[in-house]
């Protein structure tokens, strides 16, 4: 009802826009709130969610940018005249969140839809669903219409309620890959659009030539990042065999240094898992994987003495290959030697996702074969939460997912085209 009435749909773009950015100005006085809110409940360290949080009034304002750039209108020269190429929203959309990074995920969705002219239903994670309450306090604190923003609660099966729900006409959804199909198939019932981000089992390559300090720097980070529960951390280290014996030292020595402690502890370089029940999930899979003939477990960071789902930072060394392919989405990672380039790619293109890779080694040699991983994205002699240009688009391959993420791709997303022109003369 409150799409249909075009109270926000109908609204300009430039004023939307304001809107947008007054959305940005309330959130800038809560960011440290955010932060705090995400650190509790999610178990990531305080100093990431701060910095992740710090992005969130920046991401309206990209939304308010890309409004005023006319990105929603085009013409196009015809036969009689101009032709009107519009995007306008699909109507009233559903945006679910995921429990690692709660805030700034579901942030950019919402700037994104409401930029479109989309009214929205937001169902955040169960685990997690306290700071999305913030950021619709700040849409209606902005003076936004009071039916332009709505905020749901509840598991699964209150998701799949919403997105089923013929009335909605797109969903965008960050989440695992069982929710994702669950998602797709709900979708498809309506052949509504669907945007999804699933995460993946991000291979990291190290050349012969690789600066093997800043190789084991990322591993270390790769593994600890938001707790290891991050769509981009590594899942698989492949590593030319003549350099392995020193770059697993480098690493042995690097997470020995590596604190566990207390998510709002800023100490801490590494908090607990989500709950109790992933917990056991990453436990029972490292088990499985150990199961192997001469698998080792890589793991010298000391467990705090403190209640809490902590689980080490893990390299898993001696697991075949083919045993490596599934994600875990936790501070596990394997690893695997490789004596050719061509068996790296190889290995690298194994398994059915296809989000993220890291290279590291000589640059020229490392952006050739980055060239080659059936990936989204690859960074090459580095690994960064944050993506490589602010404005290039967040893809994903293969079970990764369903549709480019990012400033412009995902406001466009939320809309569809009318295209308007004279046909002919009288």
């Amino acid at each position: 009802a409150g799409f249909q009435g075009g109270s926000w749909s109908g609204l300009d773009a430039e004023l939307r826009a304001d809107a947008l950015d007054k959305v940005a100005q309330r959130l800038e006085a809560r960011v440290g709130e955010l932060a705090e809110l995400d650190a509790r409940t999610s178990g990531v360290t305080i100093t990431w969610t701060a910095l992740m949080t710090r992005l969130v009034p920046v991401i309206f304002r990209q939304a308010s940018k890309a409004l005023r750039s006319g990105l929603l209108r085009q013409l196009h020269p015809g036969r009689y005249g101009a032709v009107e190429v519009r995007a306008v929203p699909l109507g009233p959309v559903a945006l679910i969140g995921p429990w690692n990074a709660p805030t700034t995920i579901i942030a950019h969705k919402l700037a994104s839809a409401l930029a479109a002219g989309c009214n929205v239903i937001i169902k955040p994670s169960e685990h997690v669903p306290h700071s999305t309450g913030l950021l619709v306090d700040a849409v209606l604190e902005a003076g936004l219409p009071t039916d332009v923003v709505q905020l749901l609660h509840g598991d699964g099966a209150v998701g799949n309620s919403i997105v089923s729900d013929p009335r909605i006409k797109a969903v965008s959804f960050t989440g695992g890959l069982t929710g994702g199909r669950a998602v797709a198939a709900a979708c498809a019932q309506d052949l509504k659009p669907v945007q999804l981000e699933l995460g993946g089992n991000n291979p990291l390559l190290v050349l012969a030539d690789a600066d093997l300090d800043a190789a084991a720097e990322a591993i270390v980070a790769g593994l600890t990042t938001l707790n290891g529960q991050w769509c981009r951390a590594i899942g698989r280290v492949i590593v030319d065999r003549s350099v392995m014996a020193p770059m697993l030292e480098l690493v042995k020595t690097k997470l020995g240094t590596v604190r566990l402690g207390h998510s709002l502890d800023p100490q801490s370089d590494m908090g607990p898992l989500v709950h109790r029940q992933h917990l056991a999930q990453i436990q029972q899979a490292q088990q499985s994987l150990l199961k192997a003939p001469s698998s080792t477990a890589l793991n010298p960071t000391a467990t705090p003495a403190l209640q809490g789902h902590f689980h080490p930072p893990t390299l898993l060394c001696g697991v075949p290959h083919e045993q490596a392919l599934e994600e875990l989405f936790g501070p596990v990672a394997t690893v695997h030697p490789f004596t050719s380039e061509t068996e790296a790619i190889s290995l690298a293109n194994a398994g059915r996702y296809g989000l993220a890779a890291y290279v590291f080694g000589d640059e020229q040699r490392a952006l050739e074969l980055a060239g080659q991983i059936r990936a989204g994205s690859t960074q090459v002699n580095g690994l960064s939460l944050l993506s490589l240009a602010p404005t290039a688009p967040r893809a994903a391959w293969g079970l990764s997912g369903l549709g480019d993420e990012g400033t412009l791709e995902t406001l466009r997303f939320f809309t569809g085209h009318r295209v308007i022109g004279v046909g002919g003369q009288p």
